[in-house]
């Protein structure tokens, strides 16, 4: 039935929003749901982290990761079942998957992205609590925030075919709603 790929800018509750989805969406039809960021921890060991993993690794292969992450899920028994019967694949993807084209290009061809936008302010809260990013480091963190912000925030609204506005002031529940809305929509679509 469909493959739903869940994109957003880092820590905008992708992995967190995706499993209440799954959740909801259990109760009308065969759900499963992925996470890219698991499946490459997987192939690393329980040690790694995908902070330690990208920055090892480099740029370029993770990007090639998240892409073989993305394959794998559309290959599987639960991607093609999703595909040929009314079973919904929910996959969570990394924060940075739209600076990576071939997986934005995959995605498209493969089922529907849904952007989970959240505000600029709440992110960098999220983000400063859990440790600044080597990728922010150096200057003034908030400004490199900021035009990141702006940068990955224009990539996912146009890369995106629907958009859902979280708020941050409504629990995790209501925002799973939202999402879930968004789910519905697309289903009945295709």
């Amino acid at each position: 039935m469909s493959i739903i790929f869940i994109t957003g800018i880092k820590h905008s509750g992708k992995s967190v929003l995706s499993s209440h989805a799954a959740a909801l969406c259990m109760k009308h039809t065969s759900t499963f749901r992925f996470d890219t960021d698991e499946i490459i921890l997987d192939s690393f060991g329980n040690h790694a982290t995908i902070r330690a993993i990208y920055q090892h690794e480099g740029k370029d292969r993770f990007m090639a990761l998240e892409f073989e992450a993305l394959q794998r899920i559309v290959q599987s028994g639960e991607g093609r079942l999703a595909k040929n019967d009314k079973a919904i694949v929910l996959v969570a993807t990394g924060g940075g998957i739209c600076d990576n084209r071939n997986a934005i290009r995959f995605m498209h061809r493969e089922g529907k992205i849904v952007y989970l936008r959240q505000d600029e302010s709440v992110l960098y809260e999220r983000i400063e609590k859990s440790g600044i990013p080597p990728f922010l480091q150096g200057g003034d963190p908030r400004s490199n925030f900021h035009r990141l912000f702006e940068q990955r925030d224009s990539a996912y609204s146009e890369m995106a075919d629907y958009v859902v506005q979280l708020i941050d002031l409504e629990s995790i529940e209501h925002n799973a709603a939202l999402l879930f809305d968004t789910i519905l929509h697309i289903v009945e679509e295709t």
